[in-house]
């Protein structure tokens, strides 16, 4: 102790010099407790049991050391949990938290002297601060509630004291983690560690002395075993393997890219100017982004119904089910807000120009999966969307298809994804009332128009419905809801009554569902013995589980499209771009089922010379060569009179007109070696390249310094294409550890335009 309270033998001991003693004896440990061992707010020797059948914990005593004091927990305490639990299917964690209680003084009884003579003082028992305490109070932090095994426990703030994690489910408390990383260390635990940390580091000293006994050895025979090509090659195998594999690369001696994503390039470096997009491409010097607009949208040939442009159709009965039976009430179940998740039409995207050739370096797709399969990016106007899968193009089943989903020719690229309902773009719908609805296998592909229902009684209020797909266990899938429609009250009468949808695509061997949402007193007439054997009636009072019936169905009928032309040409707003095109590309939601076709045509305008209508093909001569400033452009609808392809035309479908600048410099991100070296070689493989036309200059970028290439080598043995060149640089800087790769390329013509497919960097 650093202070002793000294009392005299003949001196009157009061209340405040016993006080001292006690205040003495904490100060004392106060200094120990914050200046030697310093836990900012940490916990020991707590335990915690779950009880009363997981509804409540219990926590043993223990104490909570914040700063230079100690705070205690002197006999257990019992804390209800009752009120944190999640409903029923999710889960939720909760930390106990640990904090000083507010509690800072105990009384007790004792007998002190009264009255007013003081030579004869009475004794009296009255209650007095007996101590001054430090007590830990505990309360709980909340986590997010989520499914089952993706709940995460909730960030505790630093200056908090955390005991232990719960788990909690709607059954109550199912596991407790002990908060290890705020839990007091002992001497002994630490003692423990460290000796652990002595042995391995008396190895790690022997191992070091013999590596560097090895590394004497052989440093003067490395040199003349290897060759840098050798290693070169080495290191760009290596390179495209941990690409094809998704091996993280940070820190290696290696860079290899090849040319499909700006993920390692860097946009906003002040030289930039390039275009990556399978391959490092000229950037564009003008261009056009407008809506495509057809030129006559009153065309009698053509019926355009919230946005899906079709040749024109009447109805036509595709399911019927009706019969004898009973009725249903469809709003007898307990309300509950359903949320419908309404899926968007798939997307297609053809690009079209003569500076787009032929892509040989498909076999890199298999190591961007995350980027061209699955691919999340955005249009023009700012919508996200994803790409889901191949195309049914042939290109898609031959051997140089292997690891993407694109159909790919010279000059012509065309992407589209297959699934025809996508949900990571959704609009909700939040609607009040009971769930009813029947589900049915669509036997064939058609375009659904509207559902038609019996009404055998009416009530008040709107009936909202929705067309849903069926999950695996053939109940409906209330969050892939793919189109919804509302039966106005005003509308509703006994009998058949129809409710229009947006033309929706149903394919053939799925099975769909539709359900009815609705607060009105309304019923629905029924078929009795399950005469309908390919779907289920079923009804849902929580909104997302559904419970069908075994002897009843709905009686529906289903209406479907029906063409009167097998073929249709649509022509749409020309492109335009000033100074003219050498590119265009159109991007659009649709439909094209297999059997059908939507193949684009395109007319460029010439002054004193008639239109004259050409394919997307892979002509070289591609009319596109004369950069005109004007192309006529339409599109060929060809199907069935059951079965056609559609074009969504909204904001997203738009065409934009490029044309590409003569000066191309792209400049990849900081590449980290991990090592020290002052030799680099550079490997670039540039397609369709033309000496007479085109300029390649590979370039480094060090401390922000550009160096040029002490060599560069242009080696044409590695391809069997005369128009595709490797170009191998190398390079002498000063030392350092991180590079840029930096490429610049000229062209003396907007058409004849090279591009760079792959570019690899290596460490000396």
């Amino acid at each position: 102790m650093t202070r002793n309270v000294l009392i005299a033998d003949k001196e009157y001991a009061t209340g405040d010099v016993f006080s001292d003693v006690g205040r003495a004896a904490r100060d004392h440990a106060d200094a120990i407790t914050g200046g030697a061992i310093a836990f900012p707010s940490h916990w020991s020797r707590f335990t915690v049991t779950i009880a009363g059948g997981g509804q409540s914990i219990t926590i043993a005593p223990g104490e909570l050391w914040k700063g230079d004091a100690i705070y205690s927990l002197e006999e257990a305490v019992d804390i209800g949990i009752l009120d944190y639990l999640p409903p029923v299917g999710n889960e939720k964690w909760v930390a106990i938290l640990a904090q000083p209680s507010n509690q800072t003084t105990r009384n007790r009884s004792a007998k002190v002297r009264t009255g007013v003579d003081p030579e004869n003082p009475q004794p009296s028992t009255q209650s007095v601060i007996g101590e001054e305490v430090r007590l830990v109070e505990f309360v709980v932090q909340q986590g997010v509630q989520a499914a089952p095994g993706s709940a995460v426990k909730p960030t505790v703030p630093e200056s908090s004291c955390a005991v232990v994690f719960i788990l909690l489910s709607g059954a109550g408390a199912q596991v407790i983690e002990p908060a290890v990383s705020d839990k007091v260390k002992s001497l002994y635990d630490v003692d423990g560690r460290l000796t652990a940390l002595e042995v391995r580091v008396d190895g790690l000293f022997q191992r070091v002395t013999g590596i560097e006994t090895d590394v004497a050895a052989i440093k003067g025979v490395v040199p003349k075993m290897i060759r840098p090509e050798i290693i070169t090659q080495l290191q760009g195998g290596l390179a495209r393997v941990e690409q094809l594999l998704g091996i993280p690369t940070n820190y290696v001696s290696r860079f290899f890219d090849p040319g499909l994503t700006t993920e390692q390039w860097d946009e906003s470096q002040a030289d930039w100017s390039a275009d990556v997009r399978e391959g490092v491409k000229f950037p564009k010097a003008a261009s056009s982004d407008n809506r495509m607009e057809l030129l006559d949208d009153a065309s009698p040939d053509i019926k355009i119904k919230d946005g899906i442009l079709l040749p024109a159709w009447t109805e036509e009965r595709l399911l019927e089910v009706a019969g004898s039976g009973g009725t249903r009430d469809i709003s007898q179940q307990t309300h509950t807000v359903t949320t419908a998740n309404t899926g968007t039409i798939s997307r297609s995207s053809v690009e079209y120009g003569p500076t787009v050739k032929l892509c040989e370096n498909t076999k890199e797709y298999a190591n961007i999966g995350k980027a061209a399969y699955l691919e999340n990016f955005k249009t023009a106007s700012g919508e996200t969307f994803q790409n889901l899968g191949k195309t049914d193009n042939p290109w898609n089943d031959t051997e140089h298809a292997i690891g993407h989903s694109e159909f790919r020719a010279r000059q012509v690229i065309q992407r589209s994804w297959t699934e025809t309902y996508t949900y990571y773009t959704t609009q909700q719908y939040g609607v009040n009332g009971s769930v009813y609805g029947q589900t049915w296998l669509n036997s064939q592909e058609r375009i659904l128009t509207s559902i038609e229902l019996d009404f055998a009684r009416v009530g008040s209020g709107d009936v909202h419905v929705f067309l849903c797909q069926v999950n695996s266990s053939g109940t409906p899938d209330f969050d892939t809801t793919i189109v919804k429609g509302t039966i106005l009250a005003s509308d509703i009468r006994t009998g058949w009554v129809k409710c229009e949808f947006r033309p929706t695509l149903l394919e053939a061997g799925k099975r769909y569902g539709w359900f009815t949402v609705t607060t009105g007193n309304h019923a629905l007439r029924t078929v009795n013995g399950n005469k309908y054997a390919q779907g289920s009636l079923f009804w849902s009072t929580d909104g997302a589980w559904a419970q069908g019936s075994p002897t009843e169905d709905f009686a529906f009928r289903l209406n479907a499209a029906k063409f009167s032309t097998t073929r249709l040409v649509v022509e749409f707003s020309p492109l335009v771009l000033t100074g003219g095109m050498t590119e265009f590309h159109f991007t659009y939601a649709g439909w094209e089922p297999g059997g059908t076709r939507l193949p684009w045509e395109y007319a460029p305008k010439r002054t004193g010379l008639p239109d004259v209508w050409h394919p997307f093909s892979t002509d070289d001569n591609s009319p596109l060569r004369d950069v005109p400033d004007t192309c006529r452009v339409r599109v060929i609808f060809e199907g069935t009179t059951d079965l056609m392809p559609s074009i969504q035309i909204d904001n997203t479908a738009r065409h934009r007109a490029y044309r590409r600048g003569p000066e191309l410099v792209a400049i990849s991100e900081e590449q980290d070696f991990g090592l020290s070296t002052t030799s680099i070689i550079t490997e670039t493989v540039v397609d369709d390249y033309d000496p007479a036309v085109h300029t390649v200059t590979p370039r480094l970028v060090v401390g922000g310094t550009v160096y040029d290439a002490d060599t560069v080598t242009e080696i044409d043995d590695d391809y069997p294409e005369p128009e595709r060149t490797k170009f191998r640089a190398s390079f002498t800087v000063p030392s350092t550890t991180s590079a840029r790769y930096r490429l610049e390329v000229s062209s003396s013509s907007v058409i004849d335009q090279c591009f760079a497919e792959t570019v690899a960097m290596f460490a000396f």
